[in-house]
């Protein structure tokens, strides 16, 4: 049998396996790392592979989406999470808040898209009062507002592929979710847990992803709409 693969700006992407066969090599987050975050830390010494990859500008390597990004500022990255269970929790990534953006007292946005598989995306606000779970699946985008940390879960049994389009030079803070240990709620398979290290807990906000083409058909066609990912 072939691989098949998804088609993201001329990117070719392996729809299983963490290898996009373009010049970039990824990040990987391991799971001694993710001790950090897990509802059951010691659940990760069995694992022995990283549990996620990200690809940083992947539109950087092809032609027009790549132009077309440092025209306007922004990057497109790839993460790729591996199916799986932490113990009872469903494999995630780390979890993390957005910087400021220096001329307005509010951090960046960022928008994702899942080009396959399943995802539950956790967004809460820095001031923890909300919390959201939106769940994704391939063709569906889950925009990050302003002033909130975000995590995202894979749900599914596939590994799940998702893309995001943000300001380049763009910085991850993991250290707020990194003190609390994760997100104020865990992905159990029985559901949603509260995180003890939190004092608050949002009563969460349940929805679906919203429905559309790929960002690459979206970006070629108008990128100057989304300079909002820069303001």
């Amino acid at each position: 049998m072939g691989v098949n693969f998804l088609d993201s700006c001329g990117v070719k992407i392996p729809i299983s396996g963490v290898n996009l066969g373009i010049p970039i090599k990824p990040a990987v987050r391991t799971p001694e790392e993710m001790k950090a975050v897990a509802y059951d830390p010691a659940s990760l010494d069995s694992i022995k592979e990283p549990l996620y990859y990200m690809y940083r500008d992947v539109w950087g390597v092809v032609g027009e989406c790549g132009n077309l990004c440092k025209k306007h500022g922004l990057r497109y990255d790839i993460t790729i999470i591996q199916n799986g269970f932490m113990g009872e929790e469903y494999y995630k990534t780390l979890g993390h808040i957005h910087p400021l953006i220096k001329e307005k007292n509010e951090t960046y946005p960022e928008l994702y898209e899942v080009l396959s598989g399943k995802a539950a995306f956790l967004i809460q606000k820095n001031d923890l009062t909300d919390f959201q779970v939106i769940f994704a699946e391939e063709g569906t985008h889950a925009l990050i507002p302003p002033d909130y940390g975000h995590a995202t879960v894979n749900i599914g049994n596939t590994p799940l592929i998702m893309g995001n389009l943000v300001a380049d030079g763009f910085l991850s803070n993991y250290e707020p979710i990194l003190k609390k240990h994760g997100m104020a709620y865990y992905v159990l398979k029985s559901g949603l847990k509260e995180n003890p290290n939190y004092e608050e807990h949002p009563k969460p906000f349940k929805r679906r992803a919203t429905s559309g083409p790929s960002l690459s058909l979206l970006f070629k066609k108008d990128p100057s709409h989304y300079e909002r990912l820069l303001r």
